[in-house]
């Protein structure tokens, strides 16, 4: 496991609640893993992490589009020690920088009263 990268899928549970439950599904796959050959063998199943590094800038792409500003906090919670540990400035600047505009955002809609957090129409 490379440095920063993420142990567990207790790490995603602020993201997505019920990781923990779909967890049990990944203790299946390994399992098959070792008696099937080319189970998680995509390229998204590195041992550099790139991929898993990949899926999360997507997934703040894809929050950012539904309006789940505070979601896109806590992907970078996870995607900042990553970054850290890889000395990946510029990454670091970038996701800073998408950060505060991030805030920016969730300030300025929370002042104008258009603001529910945790509420589906």
């Amino acid at each position: 496991v490379q440095a920063g990268m993420p142990k567990g899928c207790s790490v995603f549970d602020r993201v997505a609640p019920n990781v923990l439950e779909e967890s049990a599904v990944s203790d299946d796959i390994q399992r098959l893993s070792s008696e099937k050959e080319g189970i998680c063998t995509h390229q998204l199943f590195d041992r550099e992490g790139k991929g898993i590094v990949l899926l999360l800038k997507r997934a703040v792409g894809l929050f950012q589009d539904a309006g789940l500003f505070e979601c896109e906090n806590e992907v970078f919670r996870i995607l900042l020690p990553i970054y850290e540990a890889r000395h990946e400035y510029a990454e670091l600047e970038e996701a800073h920088t998408t950060l505060s505009a991030i805030f920016k955002q969730i300030r300025e809609i929370t002042e104008a009263g258009k603001r529910y957090p945790s509420t589906y129409f």
